[in-house]
């Protein structure tokens, strides 16, 4: 990261931004995204103190994380009313994001069970095939929204300037007039688009190297370690709309399976 002020101007823009906006009734239901835009809360009061406290701790103590790094950098590239919100948006973006990746994967594979077995018995040459298209077929954010800065026609609707719109990220990985078979998970998906899990244009995340190969390795090593791996109960989801992801994926790590059908079974 070589220019920490210009991601945390990001980070606080987006505080200001709650001023400016009038934002709908959405991000009432989902804290992650109150987290950022929202602040002023108690559990936002929390995780202040939380990060307050470790920007001390590692002015006192530096390690080799990002936090000591903004420490480092603080009053050069960074000024203290910038450490906060960055560290807020790295928080959802950088993690929140990535384990509902990764955990959304593994769903989707032991809920296909000829992928999953697929994957075990060639985890170096289809974990990142795996995790591309877990993110087309179930990414972590579902929708994200825009605020028009111009009037402009939107798919024959009129859009203000200052309005806000809503993006429906899920919806369009699985358009079908862009995908064959769209509802289908198949980790041999060949040619076709790239999906929007990470957005695109100007608004491509920047992290999104980091978490293809997270959740590469993670798939990676799931399928060498634990091939016999099962659902061993019921899922429960985060009772969220943009941030999509369990809370709760009983597992059981059994025996091996006998080879089973190739990959590209119908959900």
């Amino acid at each position: 990261m070589s220019d920490f002020r210009q991601v945390a101007a990001f980070a606080a823009g987006l505080y200001r931004q709650r001023a400016d906006i009038a934002y709908t009734g959405y991000l009432r239901r989902d804290p992650m995204a109150l987290l950022v835009l929202r602040p002023g809360r108690a559990s936002d009061a929390e995780l202040n103190r939380l990060f307050k406290h470790l920007f001390e701790l590692r002015r006192r103590e530096p390690r080799d994380d990002i936090v000591s790094r903004l420490v480092a950098a603080e009053g050069d590239q960074i000024t203290p009313a910038e450490m906060l919100p960055m560290c807020s948006l790295l928080l959802v973006a950088g993690f929140e994001t990535t384990v509902n990746l990764i955990s959304n994967a593994v769903l989707a594979l032991l809920g296909h069970p000829g992928q999953w077995q697929a994957l075990c018995a060639d985890p170096d040459g289809l974990a990142a095939r795996a995790a591309e298209e877990a993110l087309r077929w179930d990414p972590p954010v579902q929708r994200t929204s825009r605020v028009a800065l111009e009037p402009v026609e939107l798919a024959g609707k009129p859009v203000r300037k200052g309005q806000l719109v809503v993006t429906l990220i899920g919806a369009a990985n699985r358009d079908p007039e862009v995908y064959d078979h769209p509802d289908t998970f198949d980790i041999m998906r060949e040619g076709g688009p790239g999906h929007l899990a990470f957005s695109s244009g100007i608004h491509y995340c920047l992290g999104q190297s980091l978490a293809r190969l997270e959740a590469t390795m993670a798939l990676r090593m799931l399928a060498e370690r634990m091939p016999g791996l099962t659902r061993a109960g019921t899922v429960k989801r985060r009772n969220a709309t943009t941030i999509r992801g369990p809370v709760r994926v009983p597992v059981a790590a059994g025996p091996a399976p006998a080879p089973a059908a190739a990959a590209g079974t119908p959900r």
